[in-house]
C-alpha cells in the first residue's frame, strides 16, 4: 500500500560544525521520493560554516531553528521533537545520506506494520566505509545490542 498523500512527515536533524556532511544530508531528504515532509534543522550553537551551508537552501519544506549557545544532542533533539507537526517523524544525523526511498519505505513498513518505532540497515563511509550495519529484527537482540551502544540506525 502507498500512503504518499495522507501523512505528513517531520524529519528532523540538529546539528553541531557539521560542515563537512551537511549539504549531503540536507540534499539526500529534499530528494526523497516522497515529498510529504518538512525538514526541520537545528543549529546547536555551530562555530564552523554550517549554518551558512543550511542558509544556502531555499526549499519551503525547510524549517530553520537556532541554539544561541551549544545545548547538547539530546536536549536539541527535545527541542525538534517539540516542534515537529507531522503525524510521524524521521531523525536524521548531519553526517548521514538517506537513501531515495527512505521515508517511503520506513512510512509503509512503519504503517503496515503497526509500528511504533521503525529502524533500518546502513552502510556506513569515511572512515568506516563500506561497513555494513545489520537490521536486528528481534527484541532480544535489539536489547542485547544496547549494551555495546544504540542499535537501532534511525
Amino acid at each position: 500500500m502507498n500512503y504518499q498523500k495522507n501523512n505528513f512527515i517531520s524529519v528532523i536533524m540538529p546539528y553541531y560544525n557539521s560542515e563537512k556532511y551537511i549539504f549531503d544530508a540536507i540534499k539526500s531528504i529534499l530528494n526523497q521520493t516522497y515529498k510529504n515532509f518538512e525538514l526541520i534543522l537545528l543549529d546547536d550553537g555551530s562555530t564552523d560554516n554550517s549554518r551558512k551551508i543550511v542558509d544556502s537552501f531555499s526549499d519551503k519544506r525547510i524549517v530553520s531553528l537556532i541554539n544561541i549557545k551549544n545545548i547538547g544532542h539530546p536536549a536539541s533533539m527535545n527541542k525538534l521533537i517539540r516542534s515537529a507537526n507531522g503525524d510521524f517523524i524521521a531523525i536524521m544525523d548531519s553526517d548521514d545520506i538517506s537513501h531515495p526511498e527512505r521515508l517511503i519505505t520506513q512510512l509503509n513498513y512503519a504503517i503496515e506494520n503497526k509500528l511504533d518505532v521503525c529502524g533500518t540497515s546502513a552502510i556506513a563511509f569515511g572512515k568506516y566505509e563500506n561497513k555494513i550495519v545489520p537490521i536486528l529484527e528481534k527484541n532480544r537482540d535489539i536489547r542485547f545490542m544496547m549494551i555495546f551502544g544504540n542499535p537501532i540506525i534511525n
